[in-house]
């Protein structure tokens, strides 16, 4: 019995980048709409906008 290669010469960059995207619309972004809102449920929010020294 002859074991197939898959042929993955037929999926573009187009549609990788498409994946990508629609990845970080579905997924990442419920990810940061809640760490917005727990960000939120704190009294003070602050950063530090100093460049980091090794």
């Amino acid at each position: 019995m002859e074991q197939l290669e898959p042929d993955y010469s037929t999926i573009t960059r187009q549609n990788m980048a498409n994946w990508m995207i629609r990845l970080g619309e579905s997924y990442l972004a419920v990810l940061y709409d809640y760490l917005h809102h727990k960000l939120y449920d704190y009294h003070v929010i602050q950063s530090d906008a100093g460049a980091c020294k090794p």
